[in-house]
């Protein structure tokens, strides 16, 4: 889920949901995030992101 804030003609801005990524669409940003954070205790930061680094190049 990402959020974004919009304003129309000098209105304050609104906070606006969105389940997909509007930046990268293709990857399941929130299902990925609580078991990213899972895994950063489990092995920690350093190691969670090269295996993520990883994912991702193969």
């Amino acid at each position: 889920m990402s959020v974004s804030l919009t304003s129309a003609s000098g209105k304050s801005p609104s906070i606006q949901q969105h389940l997909i990524s509007l930046t990268l669409p293709d990857l399941a940003i929130a299902e990925m995030i609580p078991q990213l954070v899972q895994r950063a205790f489990e092995v920690g930061t350093s190691q969670m992101l090269r295996e993520l680094r990883q994912q991702f190049t193969q």
